[in-house]
């Protein structure tokens, strides 16, 4: 059975603990965050470190 869902195409709304609805603000300036970060033992670089790991080299160290 498929569940019943309100149609979404109409104006984000936003209801309060009161029932009114509240008009959503409209926001064309999108932001978007991305990157990487990571500690690679014994590698300069992320394809440095692909390269030990299909090499099966031994990166574990005493530090």
């Amino acid at each position: 059975m498929f569940a019943q869902f309100e149609s979404v195409n109409g104006p984000m709304t936003r209801e309060s603990a009161i029932g009114n609805e509240v008009p959503l603000p409209y926001v064309d300036n999108d932001i978007v965050i991305t990157g990487i970060s990571g500690r690679l033992p014994e590698s300069a670089n992320i394809d440095e470190f692909k390269k030990n790991l299909m090499s099966e080299i031994d990166m574990v160290t005493d530090d």
